[in-house]
């Protein structure tokens, strides 16, 4: 859950200081901040998904009893 909100404010200090390529501003810097924000929302995404799989797989009865 972390990882979303350091890409969350990653991705809004570009915004916020008018250099983003979501605004329009195609810069190599730009580019590298927005990539690195974008990375740790996807990576804290996927995190979060792996926890619910693992969860509801522990969650449900093995059928094996008798």
């Amino acid at each position: 859950m972390l990882d979303i909100y350091w890409g969350i404010v990653i991705i809004a200090i570009g915004v916020l200081s008018d250099q983003s390529v979501f605004l329009g501003d195609f810069s190599p810097l730009s580019f590298i901040f927005d990539g690195f924000g974008i990375f740790w929302l996807g990576k804290g995404i996927l995190a979060l998904n792996k926890k619910k799989r693992e969860h509801t797989q522990s969650d449900e009865p093995s059928g094996n009893s008798a």
